[in-house]
């Protein structure tokens, strides 16, 4: 398992004929008709950064695979061999995760805490925790909270149609997530992109796994 990142701003300067070759033309056209530059070219960086690593690391062709979306819209490979990948973006950064196994990934820039949005989507032993906590780590641990989340439900396939509040997370050595008083069977780990950023991956077992600066 790996964990690649670029940053958006890195490529606003490349015109539209850059991403010609790396995107199918269904995304191409997607983009062209959105009208915010910066959602086309995010869009865009995304499918191409998994493309192009779908190629470099298991020599895959685009005619050797289809991308495809689940019942609940998370993308995935049609392919001969295992193949798995997670997407995820926020500010300036797109993340992917890629690997044998399935995978969630999620990132989130840290900005005000809402603690209205907290009551509403976390646990409340979570809410409690968060209002206990020194406004100087509050919101560090927010969308640390948020983030865990999200790379969970993205693991399992099931995205915000099952509802944050579902999930208690625990912050204690290890990353554990509790669901109807069970704990989960899954790995959570931190990515440390940026210090400014929350980013957790989730898989089914831990493993090791890369932090890589992707880079057309």
């Amino acid at each position: 398992m790996d964990v690649f990142f670029l940053r958006v701003s890195d490529y606003e300067a490349c015109p539209d004929r850059f991403f010609a070759p790396l995107i199918s033309g269904e995304t191409r056209c997607a983009g062209l008709a959105c009208g915010n530059p910066r959602v086309r070219l995010t869009k865009w960086l995304g499918e191409a950064m998994v493309r192009c690593l779908l190629r470099s690391i298991w020599g895959l062709k685009p005619s050797d695979y289809c991308i495809l979306r689940g019942a609940h819209g998370k993308p995935y490979v049609s392919a001969a061999i295992p193949v798995f990948f997670n997407l995820s973006h926020s500010g300036d950064y797109v993340v992917c995760a890629v690997g044998g196994e399935e995978v969630g990934i999620d990132i989130e820039r840290r900005g005000r805490v809402r603690m209205e949005v907290a009551r509403r989507y976390f646990h409340p032993d979570e809410v409690a925790l968060l209002e206990h906590t020194p406004p100087e780590q509050r919101t560090a641990l927010f969308f640390d909270h948020w983030s865990v989340k999200e790379s969970y439900l993205k693991y399992t396939g099931e995205g915000l149609a099952d509802t944050l509040s579902a999930c208690k997370v625990s912050f204690d050595g290890t990353v554990t997530i509790e669901r109807g008083h069970s704990l989960q069977p899954v790995a959570v780990r931190e990515c440390p992109i940026d210090k400014t950023y929350s980013c957790f991956i989730c898989t089914a077992r831990p493993e090791a796994f890369g932090i890589n600066h992707f880079q057309f």
